[in-house]
């Protein structure tokens, strides 16, 4: 318990630490439940709750999962053969369903986004009920969301790369694009720009888009093997990772450099409060060391 006097009118933030070995589970009202922060300007009381995180490794399967998300409350889904959705907090798992996917993200309610061919699927983080579901003109390969009614896809459209921006309320398309030759394989998305990569044997590229408009930042086509991922890093720079390479390009799309790699993933292991997520054959969350 803390008590806080400031200045009337005066906004005072306070921020979440949870000990070693747990995570926050939400606050109370007024603040945003999720958020690892809260702002106040008026006298009040609020609460945060934390919760244990798993004091023993934890598996939940998604029968040879291919992909993962954590949501910032906590809970963890993964997909292959089968969706499912798992507690980080309590270790249990809270739905699954025999609905193979591809590609799966969390929303910023909670909700899930899956792909599958050319079929993207919302389903209700709660329970898995499915939400709304739309068929695209294009072969999907990657999701990402951006911002809070944003949903990015990717893919390959003609032979050609393709990017799309839908709502996430119920899937319509707000913008699409065509780029060069192959397919995009991999999105990431940082504030209101999203960033994706692809290509073909013949070459690699990466571009980034507005995600509100869908107009170029810039783009970049470049003498590799086709990129199998892309992150945002600090202040704006870009990597791209093609097969045995590791590019990195400034925020004005400038090369910066270069080097060898045997990486297969940029951004990994994913974590959310003290634990740390692997992915392999089954999806297993213990604490970080």
């Amino acid at each position: 318990t803390c008590v806080v006097s400031a200045t009337e009118g005066a906004s005072v933030q306070l921020t979440a630490v949870p000990d070693r070995g747990a995570a926050l589970v939400s606050w109370s009202p007024p603040c945003e439940p999720n958020s690892p922060v809260c702002s106040v300007t008026t006298e009040t009381t609020v609460q945060a709750t934390f919760a244990a995180l798993c004091p023993e490794p934890w598996t939940l399967s998604a029968d040879d999962a291919g992909s993962l998300d954590v949501h910032p409350a906590g809970w963890l889904v993964t997909s292959g053969r089968r969706t499912a959705v798992g507690d980080i907090h309590t270790c249990a798992p809270v739905w699954s369903a025999d609905r193979s996917a591809t590609g799966v993200a969390f929303d910023d309610h909670g909700n899930v986004v899956t792909i599958e061919g050319n079929v993207i699927t919302m389903l209700a983080g709660a329970n898995g009920f499915p939400l709304w579901r739309r068929e695209l003109d294009a072969e999907l390969r990657t999701i990402e969301v951006a911002g809070e009614n944003r949903i990015i896809v990717g893919g390959s459209r003609d032979a050609r790369g393709w990017i799309a921006a839908l709502t996430a309320q119920d899937g319509k398309t707000v913008w699409q694009t065509q780029l060069a030759h192959g397919s995009v394989e991999a999105a990431a998305a940082d504030d209101d720009r999203v960033w994706v990569a692809g290509g073909a044997e013949s070459g690699a590229f990466v571009a980034g888009y507005d995600t509100e408009t869908g107009a170029t930042v810039w783009k970049r086509s470049f003498d590799a093997g086709p990129a199998s991922d892309v992150s945002v890093l600090t202040e704006g720079t870009v990597a791209v990772l093609t097969t045995e390479w590791l590019h990195i390009f400034d925020p004005e799309g400038a090369e910066l450099g270069a080097r060898p790699t045997d990486a297969t993933l940029l951004a990994g292991p994913y974590s959310i409060g003290a634990a740390v997520v692997d992915i392999a054959s089954d999806v297993v969350v213990t604490e970080l060391d």
